[in-house]
């Protein structure tokens, strides 16, 4: 059967990340120069909010009832953060943390109850723990000297996995 486009829902300027929200029948896409989050109903595909005020989205993903999303200061090359909001209705998309990361956070993964950010100017993974407590929530330690210019990360087993766009490894 030949694939074909069934229907197209606008998200804004430069979709950049995307990820599915199955218990919670969502989908949600990043906008990295409207600094927006869009939410779709993955029922009828509608949008049924944006959340604004984003910096830079550059990676976006669900877990546990909560989004996790990447802000990226790259207009000043600042430290950017992780921003975890309330994947509720009920909760109204509520800001629940908001931890500093390294500068232009491009890629994390999630291993128990810790984040793992790579960002594209620093050499260093950055490890977030404590994610599924609202209060306690802060980057603990760093794994040194990882990649030149980090550009994925992935987890296999009890492994961690970086890509380098510089050394191409």
């Amino acid at each position: 059967k030949e694939m074909e486009i069934m229907f197209e829902i606008p998200i804004g300027n430069y979709p950049f990340s995307i990820d599915v929200d199955k218990e919670n029948k969502l989908i949600y896409v990043s906008s990295f120069l409207e600094n927006s989050i869009t939410i779709i109903d993955s029922d009828c595909y509608k949008e049924i909010r944006k959340i604004q005020n984003i910096e830079h989205p550059t990676k976006i993903f669900s877990y546990n009832k909560r989004m996790y999303i990447l802000e990226n200061k790259c207009d000043n090359f600042e430290r950017g953060f992780l921003k975890i909001i309330s994947a509720s209705k009920s909760c109204n998309w509520k800001t629940l943390a908001r931890v500093e990361v390294g500068r232009m956070p491009i890629d994390m993964i999630v291993k128990e109850n810790s984040i793992y950010v790579i960002s594209l100017m620093n050499e260093n993974i950055r490890k977030i723990n404590n994610i599924l407590n609202n209060e306690n929530i802060k980057c603990n330690s760093e794994i040194e000297n990882v990649a030149v210019m980090p550009s994925q990360i992935l987890s296999y087993k009890d492994d961690l996995f970086v890509l380098d766009y510089y050394t191409g490894f």
